[in-house]
């Protein structure tokens, strides 16, 4: 408001004419603030109880898969991803799935499942996992996608991807590479890694596969 009023009667006249011009764009700006702060906290408060119940349904899935439900655990897996399919629970709840199919023989559905998680990763991180076991669901079928799969590991997963590629190569009868594979997974397995025992073991297997001179 404009100053150089002398007498209260003008400031109170300077107010009210004041009021009358901009009061509606005042309590528009109040309520679209208060409705921005309270809309806020509502979506806020929305999404953490979303979170909430896709968490206890995925402890759920597990505490039937740890009784033996798996009819059960699975149809409770499909069910949340089905509700919330962006949801990092139903992620690990589609894993889940995929491991007590591949328990049942279930080889295309986990296959299936599997392919979803690599589409659906929640976090860059989180690809290599479902890739490594992927590549475990096709070894026994189809080994030379498994194969591909397990080309250019992300850090942290050098090893375990040297492993399984070595396995899938002595399962098709490729020992040289195996070994090889199995030398790569021990340079990258840091040297106190208790896994370090299985390789040699399996290096020693090879020894005893390799045809007599």
């Amino acid at each position: 408001m404009a100053e150089g009023y002398t007498t209260d009667e003008e400031r109170v006249e300077a107010l009210k004419t004041w009021w009358k011009n901009n009061g509606r764009s005042v309590i528009l700006g109040v309520a679209l603030g208060l409705g921005a702060v309270f809309g806020w906290r509502q979506w806020v408060e929305y999404r953490h109880g979303v979170a909430e119940q896709a968490s206890a349904v995925y402890h759920r899935i597990e505490q039937l898969q740890a009784e033996g439900d798996v009819t059960q655990a699975i149809a409770l897996a499909d069910e949340l991803v089905t509700g919330r399919p962006g949801s990092v629970y139903a992620w690990f709840a589609t894993l889940s799935a995929a491991r007590m199919e591949v328990e049942q023989g279930a080889l295309e559905g986990a296959e299936a499942r599997l392919r979803w998680a690599l589409e659906h990763v929640p976090a860059e991180a989180a690809a290599g996992l479902a890739r490594e076991r992927l590549a475990r669901v096709l070894a026994t079928v189809r080994a030379e996608e498994a194969l591909q799969l397990l080309e250019a590991p992300p850090a942290g997963y050098e090893a375990l991807y040297a492993e399984l590629r070595g396995d899938v190569l002595m399962d098709a009868g490729r020992l040289e590479d195996a070994r090889d594979a199995y030398e790569a997974a021990l340079a990258a397995m840091a040297p106190g890694d208790p896994l370090r025992a299985t390789l040699r073991l399996k290096l020693e297997d090879l020894d005893v596969r390799r045809p007599a001179a």
